[in-house]
């Protein structure tokens, strides 16, 4: 094996573990944002309407 054939392929391999990495990156983002939307959704309460007088009137 070659020394040119040894580095194209160190190359290629780091190319391969680049973009690995990228993808997973991605993923962990999208997860995060996932879980961040999921908090928000848990915390937001919709105001609830009600008629809270005693008093009540004949009708």
């Amino acid at each position: 094996m070659t020394l040119t054939k040894v580095t194209e392929q160190m190359t290629s391999l780091a190319s391969m573990c680049e973009l690995a990495c990228q993808i997973i990156q991605k993923n962990l983002k999208e997860k995060k944002l996932e879980e961040e939307q999921a908090a928000k959704a848990q915390t937001w309460k919709l105001p609830v309407c009600y008629d809270d007088d005693d008093d009540e009137e004949g009708y």
